[in-house]
């Protein structure tokens, strides 16, 4: 018991080549996504993109109230 032949080694090693691989293929989509989303908001590519866990919405409507009408177009 608890001895593996060099098969089954072989065979884990291949496995973890590949997650290794899948990770950083992962990893660049994200970059690539990140990216993506700060040009559309006109801001440096690397900048990092925070998402929150969770957005309370309020109950009730909120209105900005400002004294200069000539900021909404």
């Amino acid at each position: 018991m608890g001895k593996a032949s060099a098969v089954d080694v072989l065979r884990l090693q291949i496995r973890q080549n590949e997650l290794i691989q899948q990770k950083e293929v992962l990893e660049q989509d994200y970059l690539a996504e990140q990216a993506l989303f700060n040009n559309l908001l006109n801001r440096d590519e690397n900048i990092a993109v925070e998402v929150v866990k969770q957005m309370i919405i309020p109950e009730e409507d909120v209105f900005i109230l400002t004294d200069n009408l000539q900021l909404n177009p």
